[in-house]
């Protein structure tokens, strides 16, 4: 990789591609399906900060269902698209005292839904 990281898993046709996991030299790793080298399917992914990801993902981006942890307490479980919150999820912040559950639309809230601080 040229940066110090590791892959092990499968490979077809000289590509990465199957169930494998990757490390980063900052000790950030993923778990989970791979298509061409991109996080690609369903996996876990955690980061050096504390983020920590368990979903779907299409070409390294959140898409599909999953749920995040945020290292400042935020926790969101729903949709995702291109990497945002979109479609129905919930949303709790700043350690539980408020708590979004309804649509989303490109990370913002949209539509029907109910908020409670």
């Amino acid at each position: 990789f040229g940066d110090g990281g590791q892959y092990e898993g499968a490979f077809q046709q000289g590509e990465i591609t199957g169930d494998g996991s990757q490390t980063w030299p900052d000790g950030s790793s993923y778990v989970g399906k791979f298509f061409e080298g991109h996080k690609h399917g369903q996996g876990v992914y955690r980061h050096e900060d504390g983020t920590h990801y368990i979903g779907e993902w299409d070409y390294n981006r959140r898409s599909g269902n999953g749920e995040l942890m945020l290292p400042n307490g935020d926790h969101y479980s729903g949709s995702f698209l291109m990497h945002k919150y979109h479609g129905h999820g919930t949303l709790t912040q700043y350690e539980g005292q408020r708590r979004y559950v309804g649509t989303f639309e490109s990370g913002v809230f949209e539509g029907e839904g109910t908020l409670r601080d």
